[in-house]
Parts: structure tokens; C-alpha cells; sequence
């Protein structure tokens, strides 16, 4: 749910799995409630946990492509850097300093810059050392930082899938859990630990019910999921 972590969201399935398991197990003339309710509640456990499974996998190769795509810039800052100051002293143009790019795309833009002026001027056996290691480098970072950003977008793609599997999965968590609540009553642990956590926890169970069952498809953006994206988008925002 909306402002829930997702280690509580996978504290509740487990709980519901081992429940609905548990229900099926039993003799035939008891929680009858739970027996009916066990077979979809197991299969939104186990949509949910490939979603964030795939959520995982895309985390590690976004994250993994985005420390490439910063190490294939650094070799390109050292020798964008010592071309600045030659091309300026041939009336050229006074480049900003490497560090000064808001972003690693801003930086490539000013690079490929650099690579046409010295192009032109590669009549000069200057400007053709430069450029012949120039290139090379412009096309390895320019290779990476693709990689990246398609990774991210994969991960991107993998967290909204996520969010929609909690969607499904949560009015069949409320159903189930309610079900529970009157096999086992409000008190019980198999209760309690499908109950949702909020930042504060003043409404009764009674009144929680009802707000869930009123949000329950709501989905589950803002539960947590973005912050590993934002750490990758973060690590990519500098060259």
C-alpha cells in the first residue's frame, strides 16, 4: 500500500502464504473461509514475487551499466582536458572545464564539439594526435551511456510492473485477511502480521479495513521502490 515499505509487503505475504498453506492442509470441515480464498491468494504471492524479482534484476544491471558508463567517461575527461588548452592558444574555442557539465549528455554533446573542430583543423599534426585518440573514446563513452540509460528504463519499466502486481494483489490480501481475522480473530499473530503499517497507526482495525478495502487497488507507487533508481539516476549526474 501507499506509504508502506516493500520488506513489510513481503512480512504480510509470507505470512498470507504460510496462512493459505496452512488452511489447505487442514481437515476438510475446518476454515472452510481460508480453503476458498488460499488457491488466489498463493497466486498473487507468487505474481507479486517474480514482479519484484524482476524489479531485483534490473536494479543490478542498471546499477552495474551505470558504473561503466562512468568509468568509460574518465579516460574522455583526462584527453577532453588537455585539448582544451592547445585549441584555445590556436584561436579556437575556450571549452569549459570538464567538471562544469550538469549532466554526462552534456558532456558528450561538448566533446563531439571538440571532435569536429579538431577534425577540421587536423592538417596540424596537433589536432590529428588529438583527435585520432579523441574518437575512440567519444564512441566507447557514447556506447555505455546508451547501455545505461536503456538498463534504466528497464528498471523503470520493472518497478511500474511491480507497482501494478501490488495493485492486483491487494484487494485479495484484504479479502484474505479478513477472512483470517474471523477464523482467528483480531488478536491473532496471523492476524496482526497481515495487518498494513502505516507512519502512524491511530484508526482501529476495524476503521483499517475499511480504508484499505476503499485504496485497495491503488496500486503501490510510493512504497519504497523509486529509491534505487534515484540512486542510479544520482550516480549518473555528473561526468
Amino acid at each position: 500500500m501507499p506509504g508502506q515499505s516493500i520488506t513489510h509487503t513481503w512480512r504480510q505475504l509470507g505470512r498470507a502464504e504460510g496462512t493459505a498453506k496452512a488452511a489447505l492442509a487442514a481437515p476438510a470441515n475446518e476454515q472452510l473461509a481460508l480453503k476458498a480464498l488460499a488457491p488466489g491468494m498463493l497466486t498473487q504471492c507468487d505474481a507479486y514475487a517474480a514482479a519484484d524479482a524482476a524489479v531485483r534484476a534490473a536494479e543490478h544491471s542498471a546499477n552495474k551499466e551505470t558504473r561503466e558508463s562512468l568509468d568509460a567517461l574518465s579516460p574522455l575527461k583526462k584527453i577532453y582536458e588537455e585539448a582544451r588548452v592547445p585549441i584555445a592558444a590556436h584561436g579556437g574555442t575556450a571549452y569549459p572545464a570538464a567538471t562544469t557539465f550538469m549532466t554526462p549528455d552534456d558532456f558528450l554533446h561538448a566533446t563531439e564539439d571538440m571532435e569536429e573542430e579538431l577534425t577540421r583543423a587536423s592538417g596540424d599534426a596537433w589536432a590529428a594526435s588529438m583527435v585520432a585518440v579523441l574518437t575512440p573514446l567519444i564512441e566507447s563513452a557514447t556506447k555505455e551511456r546508451l547501455e545505461a540509460t536503456d538498463a534504466q528504463k528497464a528498471l523503470q519499466r520493472a518497478q511500474l510492473a511491480r507497482d501494478q502486481a501490488e495493485g492486483v494483489m491487494r484487494p485479495v490480501l484484504v479479502q484474505f485477511r479478513r477472512a483470517v481475522r474471523a477464523t482467528f480473530g483480531s488478536s491473532s499473530k496471523s492476524h496482526q502480521e497481515l495487518r498494513d503499517r502505516r507512519g502512524h497507526e491511530a484508526a482501529t482495525d476495524d476503521t483499517s479495513e475499511t480504508d484499505e478495502g476503499t485504496s485497495a487497488g491503488a496500486g503501490a507507487a510510493g512504497n519504497g521502490a523509486p529509491t534505487a533508481s534515484q540512486s542510479v539516476t544520482n550516480g549518473a549526474q555528473g561526468p
